[in-house]
C-alpha cells in the first residue's frame, strides 16, 4: 500500500506527460478546471482518421492537448477527442474523430 500523493511522469517521445493525483481514500477537495469554451460546430472536415473542427470563434492555442466532447443536437455524447493540431484559421484537428458528425448535423463542442 502506498501513501497518497501526486505523480508526474513523461515517457520518451510524449509531447505531454501524465499527472496523477491520488488521495488514497482521504477526504480530498475537488478542483474544478475552467472551461475553455463551448458552442456550435460551424465546420467539420474529415482528414484520414481525424477531423478538423471549426467553432463560432477561432480556437486559441490553449486548446492544444485539450480534450473535446462532441454532442449531438439532443445533448447526447458522440465522443471525446484530443486536440492534436491547430491551423492558421483557428480550426482544431481532433484525433480519431472522422465520421463522428454527419454532413449538416448539428453538434456542440465542450471542453470537460
Amino acid at each position: 500500500m502506498a501513501a497518497p500523493g501526486t505523480l508526474y511522469y513523461r515517457l520518451p517521445g510524449d509531447q505531454y506527460g501524465v499527472l496523477r493525483v491520488d488521495a488514497l481514500g482521504t477526504n480530498a477537495r475537488v478542483t474544478s478546471l475552467p472551461e475553455l469554451g463551448a458552442g456550435g460546430v460551424t465546420g467539420y472536415t474529415v482528414e484520414g482518421s481525424d477531423a478538423w473542427l471549426s467553432g463560432p470563434v477561432p480556437f486559441a492555442e490553449s486548446w492544444l492537448g485539450a480534450w473535446v466532447v462532441l454532442l449531438d443536437a439532443g445533448g447526447g455524447e458522440l465522443g471525446v477527442y484530443e486536440v492534436v493540431d491547430l491551423d492558421a484559421t483557428g480550426r482544431v484537428r481532433l484525433a480519431g474523430a472522422a465520421g463522428t458528425l454527419a454532413k449538416g448535423e448539428d453538434g456542440a463542442i465542450l471542453h470537460p
